[in-house]
C-alpha cells in the first residue's frame, strides 16, 4: 500500500513539475516572480509545519532578534525558495536569459584553480539559486558536475536529472557511496568541477562544528575529494532576485595541514563552515531555513566540552 501511494505522489508530482515547466516557456519573468512571491507567501502560511522549523532554525541562529524580524526573514526565504524554483525552468529553457542576467565574479580564481589540471572541488550551500549557479557555470564553457542525493520519487529525480543533462550539467548520485567516490574523483581528473554543498545536517558521519552558535553535525565530503584528489577547492555563491543575479567564486581556500588526519579534517570543516556562515549572515533571507540544521543532537561529553570552551 506505502509502495502504491509513492506511486501515486511520484505521477503527480511529476505531472505538477512538467506543467510548471512548461509554463515557464511561454510566462514573463516579471509574471514569474509575481507568482513565486505569491505562492512563498502562501506556503508561508499554509505549510505551518515547514513554517515553524523555518522559525525554530532562526531562533536558534539569531536568538538576540525579535520574533517579528524572524518573521520577515522566514517569509523572504520560502518567498526566494518558491520564486527561484518558478524561474529555474525558464532559464533552462530560455539560455539567453542566463546570459543576459547572471554575471560571474571572480572568474580568475576559477581559471587560476583549473590551470593546475587537478578539477575544482566547488563547495557551496543552499543558497539562492543555487541551481543557477551551474547553469551559467556550463553555458560558460566549463565541465560542470553537481552530487546529489538520489531524490524520494524516482520519476521527478529521472526528469530532473535530465534537466541538468540538457543544460550541460553532470549529476552524480551521492549514492550508492562506492560509486559516488569513483565518479568523482574521475570527473576531477578530467579537469572537472563538482560542486557540493556542506551546509545540511550529516547525522553522525560528519564532523561536529560551531554553526551560529550551536554544535551541527558537518559533511565533510568536498574536504576530502579535495585532500584525495589534489584539486583546488573553491567557494562559490550565488545571490540575486528579481531576475539578475551574481555568482561569486572566491579564491581558493588554502587547506589547513596536520600530522593528523582527523583534525585536517576538522579544521578545514570549521574553517569552510565559518565562511558559509557569513555569507548566510549578509543574506540570511537566502538560506534554506526549512531544513533542521540541529536536527542531530551532539555527544554529551562533546556538548559539555563545548560549552566550556564558549565561556
Amino acid at each position: 500500500m506505502r509502495k502504491q501511494n509513492r506511486s501515486v505522489a511520484d505521477f503527480f508530482s511529476l505531472l505538477f513539475m512538467k506543467l510548471h515547466y512548461y509554463f515557464s516557456a511561454i510566462l514573463p519573468l516579471g509574471v514569474q516572480n509575481f507568482l513565486g512571491d505569491l505562492s512563498g507567501r502562501l506556503a508561508y502560511h499554509f505549510a505551518s509545519q515547514k513554517r515553524e522549523v523555518a522559525l525554530d532554525s532562526l531562533k536558534q541562529a539569531y536568538p538576540e532578534k525579535s520574533q517579528t524580524w524572524r518573521e520577515k526573514i522566514a517569509i523572504e526565504s520560502f518567498q526566494i525558495m518558491a520564486g527561484e524554483s518558478f524561474k529555474v525552468f525558464s532559464f533552462i529553457l530560455r539560455p539567453h536569459l542566463v546570459e543576459q542576467r547572471v554575471k560571474v565574479i571572480g572568474e580568475d580564481n576559477l581559471r587560476q584553480a583549473l590551470a593546475k589540471k587537478r578539477g575544482v572541488v566547488a563547495v557551496s550551500a543552499h543558497f539562492g539559486n543555487f541551481p543557477l549557479m551551474s547553469l551559467k557555470l556550463a553555458q560558460c564553457g566549463y565541465k560542470i558536475g553537481v552530487m546529489a542525493r538520489p531524490m524520494r520519487y524516482k520519476k521527478v529525480g529521472e526528469f530532473v536529472q535530465y534537466l541538468r543533462e540538457e543544460s550541460g550539467v553532470y549529476t552524480i548520485d551521492s549514492l550508492p557511496r562506492q560509486q559516488a567516490v569513483y565518479k568523482t574523483l574521475r570527473f576531477l581528473r578530467e579537469n572537472g568541477i563538482i560542486i557540493m554543498q556542506m551546509d545540511q545536517n550529516f547525522g553522525t558521519g560528519g564532523v561536529w562544528v560551531n554553526f551560529f552558535g550551536r554544535l551541527a553535525a558537518t559533511p565533510i565530503g568536498p574536504i576530502v575529494f579535495a585532500l584525495r584528489s589534489q584539486a583546488p577547492l573553491l567557494p562559490m555563491f550565488i545571490i540575486g532576485r528579481g531576475g539578475y543575479y551574481e555568482v561569486h567564486i572566491e579564491p581558493e581556500i588554502e587547506l589547513i595541514i596536520s600530522s593528523h588526519k582527523d583534525k585536517t579534517i576538522l579544521d578545514n570543516a570549521i574553517k569552510i563552515t565559518h565562511m558559509i556562515e557569513a555569507w548566510i549572515r549578509r543574506y540570511p533571507q537566502s538560506w534554506s531555513w526549512i531544513h533542521r540544521r540541529w536536527k542531530t543532537p551532539p555527544p554529551p561529553y562533546l556538548q559539555q566540552k563545548f560549552k566550556v570552551q564558549k565561556v
